[in-house]
């Protein structure tokens, strides 16, 4: 079946085969503009789009994986249905090891690291919601030691993985996952119940300068939140506007855009609660969504993949393209720096899309 692509001339530019099930999640790595995926086949997989082949394969996942993000020196972070977050040293650049395993009580449902803003002043730190109500931080630098009462703020080098460096990890590895050390309690910093519904997504980001944690959750709740030591959280912003599930989350700079399960992606500045302008081009739950520059993508379970052009100053936006495939279903997109778009979705190939074209 072909794509219909609206006021557009873009083209495909790779459609990569190698998952036996949907695409979950797709991701890029800041650092190589790798494409990243997981699927209800239980892989991660990397991506060699110029080839057109699958260079990786990560195995150790016992269900579907929901979630990616990356740490510096390709450290890829997966998370799943099986509860698990899993970490994975890929900077070999033949396989990958399992190099460590944190458990959530119930299913994972978002990562986010600092990693994500390009910001590294605090790239140990990994941050989840799942299906248990939790918001986790973990502090990587933990990962394999058998010292409960290490200090959180001792320097990087003094655990088993130093980031800065990009030394090996400790401790026994497999790449396939199996007799992975579990570090949760050693990892695990802050453990905070959320009041507010179950969290779906999570981004962090900062509000003049403060660190927080954007999460969006049930019933159209989009907060911001600073943690604090006593494993509380302050609400430093609210934000109007959902009145349906909250179902993805992207923040650049001062906007933050979020989709929700009433086919609506709004557009936020971070300062403000009230959105600059509320988008419905699709017709169908909105499953992800990414702010890159002065552009804003969305995906759907209606098929769409919808591309604006954004002025934040002005107020507007204006819909560049449309990509539409009929009886498909968008699970995850994501834009690179050279402006590759990837689509994973019900179907087991990735697709990619140069958008210079």
């Amino acid at each position: 079946m072909s794509w219909l692509q609206n006021n557009s001339n873009i083209k495909i530019k790779a459609l990569l085969y190698g998952h036996q099930d949907f695409i979950r999640v797709v991701k890029v790595c800041p650092f190589t503009n790798q494409a990243i995926t997981g699927s209800n086949d239980h892989t991660v997989r990397t991506w060699n789009v110029n080839q057109g082949v699958c260079d990786r394969i990560l195995i150790g996942h016992d269900s579907t994986v929901s979630c990616l993000t990356v740490l510096r020196n390709n450290l890829i972070i997966s998370g799943g249905a099986d509860h698990s977050i899993r970490l994975w040293d890929s900077r070999n650049g033949v396989g990958s090891e399992c190099v460590g395993k944190l458990q959530h009580v119930s299913g994972v449902n978002d990562l986010t690291c600092w990693s994500d803003l390009n910001d590294f002043s605090n790239d140990y730190l990994i941050y989840s919601v799942g299906q248990d109500s939790k918001l986790n931080v973990w502090d990587i630098r933990k990962l394999g030691s058998d010292d409960s009462s290490t200090n959180n703020h001792s320097n990087v080098s003094s655990y088993s993985f130093d980031i800065m460096s990009g030394s090996s990890f400790g401790g026994n590895t497999s790449s396939f996952g199996s007799h992975i050390m579990d570090s949760t309690e050693h990892c695990k910093i802050n453990s905070i119940s959320t009041n507010f519904g179950t969290p779906f997504c999570c981004h962090v980001g900062k509000i003049k300068d403060k660190s927080v944690i954007f999460v969006g959750s049930t019933n159209g709740s989009l907060q911001a939140l600073s943690l604090n030591d006593d494993h509380s959280y302050t609400i430093e912003k609210r934000y109007n506007s959902h009145y349906s599930d909250i179902t993805c989350l992207s923040v650049e700079n001062d906007i933050l855009v979020s989709g929700d399960n009433s086919n609506h992606v709004k557009i936020f500045s971070v300062e403000n609660s009230e959105p600059i302008i509320s988008l419905s081009e699709h017709s169908d739950k909105v499953t992800s969504c990414q702010v890159i520059g002065s552009h804003v993508y969305s995906g759907s379970i209606d098929g769409t993949i919808c591309q604006y052009s954004l002025d934040a100053s002005n107020k507007s936006v204006k819909l560049l393209r449309t990509i539409e495939r009929l009886s498909m279903q968008v699970f995850s997109l994501c834009v690179s720096k050279d402006k590759y778009l990837y689509c994973g979705s019900d179907e087991e190939a990735l697709r990619c899309w140069d958008l210079n074209l």
